[in-house]
């Protein structure tokens, strides 16, 4: 619903197509916009219609669909997919805290989240203290562990259930947290699963796993553990951090591509409104959030106004042309860099005052041309107009 507020702040008209997959919840928040907005100008449906954008969330393999659909009507969409978020759990990080933050950002939703924690890439030789962190932590958050705690969410549907308990049975990996044997079938719980010896091809690591099973990779490095996301998985939804060291981070923020990065800390990016939140490449395109939603909401249309007395400076753009004419064009009509164009910007006082007094000099010409021009060409009943407009140029010109 989070997408919704911004379209109503840039003035669109929406329609809000709820998933099939959750009739219920579905229902609920139908009955929500019915009873409290506008149904002339919001409306909640649960069929498929056309439409003037699309707002998509969910699936890499639906929005390829919607993507597909939308092209044939040049229809054009925003896609939040999602995708396998990694984890990179690196030495010189405090274990503890970051246990504590990975398992609240897996166990969130039972992982049914597109930000997710999907696997870890753990530092070799931090494997044993690693595990021994994760179990302090779920015993804290979770004291009696069972298909009845309150604070673990289950799995949304049986079909979900199935998917994630037949991917724990047909792991490669050995499960070193978690007993499938508690699952519960009647009331889709499924314990956190912490799966170590993890390959590429095992059936983990083949979809986002959008449920509450941890693989965890042993790498030797911060490049090694950079070059398997971005040979595995280049373009994540998120992508997590754990290192107190500097250039760990700069190493991971230059040679990684994922739509959001967070350093120490999991899922949290997604909670500030101040960020925008999207993907890249598979996980995504176009992002939303506080004042993001309203941009991606509206249309930012060009408008340009051409006064017909401006035509004494613009007039000079028509032919013919001359030497003379392209000199007073380029002499009046170039736009001025904001920046020296011979170089990098001297910090010096005294080199920031030239810079100032020339910009200064060279808006006061412009102003004094077109001064003399204008005002010999108008008579007294628009002078004025004139020369606002001329004033309002050199302001601009003077900012340049």
């Amino acid at each position: 619903m989070s997408p919704l507020i911004g379209a109503i702040a840039a003035g669109n008209t929406v329609l809000i197509k709820f998933p099939e997959q959750t009739p219920y919840t579905s229902q609920v928040l139908k009955d929500i916009v019915d009873t409290t907005l506008d149904n002339d100008a919001y409306r909640a449906v649960l069929g498929d219609l056309s439409y003037d954008f699309i707002f998509y969330t969910g699936s890499t393999k639906v929005g390829k669909e919607i993507a597909v659909a939308a092209a044939k009507n040049l229809t054009p969409y925003v896609l939040e997919l999602g995708g396998k978020c990694p984890v990179l759990l690196m030495d010189n990080a405090n274990m503890e805290l970051a246990a504590k933050r990975i398992v609240w950002g897996k166990c969130m939703n039972s992982g049914q989240t597109c930000v997710a924690p999907d696997y870890i890439l753990v530092k070799r030789g931090l494997e044993d203290e690693f595990f021994d962190a994760l179990k302090k932590a779920i015993e804290s958050f979770f004291p009696k562990y069972n298909k009845d705690n309150e604070d673990y969410t289950h799995l949304i549907h049986d079909n979900h259930y199935d998917r994630i308990v037949n991917m724990i049975e047909d792991t490669k990996g050995k499960i070193v947290i978690g007993d499938i044997l508690t699952a519960d079938r009647e009331s889709r719980f499924v314990p956190l699963t912490v799966v170590k010896d993890v390959e590429p091809e095992d059936v983990t690591m083949q979809d986002e796993i959008f449920g509450p099973i941890l693989p965890v990779i042993s790498v030797n490095s911060i490049d090694e553990a950079i070059a398997y996301v971005n040979k595995f998985h280049d373009t994540p939804l998120d992508l997590y951090l754990f290192s107190s060291k500097h250039s760990d981070q700069e190493k991971v923020l230059n040679e990684t591509t994922s739509g959001g990065l967070m350093i120490n800390g999991t899922v949290l990016n997604v909670s500030t409104l101040y960020l925008p939140f999207g993907g890249v490449g598979t996980s995504g395109t176009g992002s939303y959030h506080g004042k993001f939603s309203f941009d991606t909401f509206s249309h930012k249309r060009a408008v340009l106004t051409h006064p017909f007395w401006v035509n004494v400076i613009t007039g000079l753009l028509f032919p013919p042309y001359s030497e003379s004419k392209g000199n007073t064009i380029t002499a009046i009509l170039a736009p001025a860099p904001s920046f020296p164009r011979h170089g990098p910007f001297s910090t010096s006082l005294a080199a920031r005052l030239a810079y100032k007094i020339n910009k200064g000099v060279t808006a006061g010409i412009a102003f004094l041309v077109l001064s003399i021009s204008s005002v010999a060409l108008f008579n007294s009943n628009n002078r004025s107009s004139i020369v606002n407009s001329i004033s309002r140029l050199f302001t601009s010109s003077s900012r340049g």
